[in-house]
Parts: structure tokens; sequence; C-alpha cells
């Protein structure tokens, strides 16, 4: 079975989630649940209820943070956090917050390290 993959950011991120889920797919991994990420549809009740649903039942949850991080993305990273299941953020240089410290999140400087750290690419 393929790995799948969960990619948290917000809608103004939506290149560099491309950008990434590109790479991951092209390694054989897909999309949790089926999902697609969609950023024009984030605010919809019923594609919140999916993501939430995607994120949790991924394998792989990536958080992207860049700029003013969005409460369904942190929401998103709550949830997953409190079931335990595996979590990775790229930082792409946001200054430190106490969320950074929480144990269980590897975190990586770019979408390439963490990239290199998974597939040695």
């Amino acid at each position: 079975m393929r790995t799948t993959f969960y990619i948290a950011s917000s809608p103004e991120n939506h290149v560099e989630v491309r950008h990434l889920a590109e790479f991951l797919q092209s390694r054989g991994w897909r999309w949790s649940a089926g999902h697609a990420w969609d950023h024009k549809r984030l605010y919809e009740a019923a594609w919140a209820a999916r993501d939430m649903h995607a994120a949790l039942v991924a394998d792989v949850f990536i958080l992207i943070l860049k700029g003013e991080p969005t409460p369904g993305s942190h929401a998103q990273l709550g949830a997953r956090w409190a079931v335990r299941r595996s979590i990775f953020g790229i930082r792409q240089g946001m200054p430190h917050h106490p969320l950074h410290d929480l144990p269980e999140i590897m975190w990586f400087e770019t979408a390439e390290d963490f990239a290199q750290a998974t597939f040695g690419a």
C-alpha cells in the first residue's frame, strides 16, 4: 500500500503545497483519502470536515509555515497531535514559536530539507 500524506498550510502557500505534493506523488505517495488540496474551497464547511478527516488518517502529516499561520491548519495540527500520529513541520524561516518546542513534531527549515531526510533526494 502506498504512503498517504496530508499537507496543512495557509491558502497563501498554495504554490508551495502544490510543489511539495507533486514531488511526493512523483515518489509514489498519494493524498490521504483521495484528497487534492484546493485553496479555493478551504472555507466550505463540508470541505473543512473532509480536510480534518484527511489530516487525521494520513500516514504523514506535513505543516508548512510561511507567513501568518491559519486557524484551520493549526486545528488540524492539534487534532493530529492529540491522536499521537506522526507530524512533520517546515518552518521556511518563521520565527520561533512555543509550538515549535513540541517534541512530537520533527521540524525542517525547507521542503528540500524534508525531501532529503525522507528520500535522500
